[in-house]
């Protein structure tokens, strides 16, 4: 059977038997719908928002609740509908969009628009008291050079966030993170792993990672600490949950230092720089977007029941369990 990526956590790739059992996100339909142009959003839909991005990204399927950790794999928006790349969304509504704005909107700008918002910008502490009540709710921009400024913005973020795998065939910009030396084993426990602010090295075991800032270190989603989390997951010992559990499966641990963490550390690290460096430019648009004209959602038409719902035909030819 294939072994294909998915995302075990927000910026974690991991790699897993094709086949849904194996995650907790188990909805045949988002399985089904994995193709090279397929994006994966997450975010909080019932529960209140920590501080922190209010979305992130994955390429592939997403397995535990990327905004709660365990809960299983929920509120997961794909891109689009199925491996035939539907959109995602009411035609009628980008058929509304393309209107007010003056240009056609296709679900991929919708998308990007709407990441651009909650990933790219204060959105969390900007309207906190408003997000007492769970679920986001994205301003939608009547100017259509505020709106397409922000899809360009998504844009980029998505680029970035999926590792370049996504609107853009340009490589991360990784200058000046590199290492000063691989790791040569893997880290033991958490005491085998040191950050130096002032240097902006990180010590995995015996390697040291150069270029790493403080914020990129300090950077959360919902609470948790990206690159930390990352390196726990990459440990001998287990630890959180794991390291408490009676499943043998918990206490099956690597043995060694893969060289492809190696690269994808630095892939996450450019990944989290280059997003922190743009989300003040996401700030400043976002104020420009809420002083201007914006579209109502009374202006647009109501969801088809249908469209709330997953598809629920397999696509032809394609294996009982798995997706190849």
């Amino acid at each position: 059977q294939a072994i294909v990526r998915y995302a075990y956590r927000s910026f974690d790739r991991q790699w897993a038997f094709d086949d849904p059992r194996w995650a907790k996100t188990e909805s045949p339909s988002i399985w089904w719908s994995i193709t090279p142009r397929q994006i994966f959003l997450t975010s909080m839909m019932t529960n209140k928002m920590n501080g922190g991005p209010a979305a992130t990204i994955a390429t592939a399927v997403p397995d535990f609740h990327h905004f709660r950790g365990s809960y299983g794999g929920k509120d997961v928006i794909p891109l689009y509908r199925d491996a035939k790349d539907t959109p995602n969304v009411d035609l009628a509504t980008l058929k509304v969009l393309s209107e007010k704005l003056g240009t056609e909107i296709a679900v991929e700008n919708l998308f990007s628009y709407t990441f651009g918002i909650l990933a790219g910008t204060d959105y969390t502490m900007r309207f906190h008291d408003a997000l007492e009540t769970p679920g986001p709710r994205v301003p939608l921009s009547a100017d259509p050079h505020l709106f397409d400024q922000m899809v360009k913005h998504g844009e980029k973020l998505i680029w970035l966030q999926t590792f370049g795998e996504r609107f853009g065939a340009r490589k991360l910009p990784t200058t000046g993170i590199k290492w000063k030396g691989e790791p040569s084993r893997i880290p033991e426990a958490k005491s085998d792993i040191m950050y130096d602010p002032d240097s902006e090295m990180l010590h995995v075991a015996d390697g040291v990672l150069i270029g790493v800032p403080n914020g990129v270190w300090k950077f959360t989603v919902s609470g948790m600490d990206i690159i930390p989390k990352w390196l726990g997951y990459r440990m001998a010992k287990p630890a959180g949950r794991a390291a408490s559990s009676d499943s043998p499966l918990d206490h099956i641990r690597p043995t060694s230092w893969s060289p492809e963490w190696s690269s994808e550390l630095i892939e996450i690290v450019a990944a989290i720089k280059e997003t922190l460096a743009i989300v003040p430019d996401g700030v400043a648009l976002l104020e420009e977007i809420i002083a201007g004209p914006l579209i109502t959602a009374g202006e647009l038409p109501a969801v088809p029941p249908a469209l709330r719902q997953p598809p629920r035909t397999k696509p032809d030819g394609m294996a009982e369990a798995g997706l190849f």
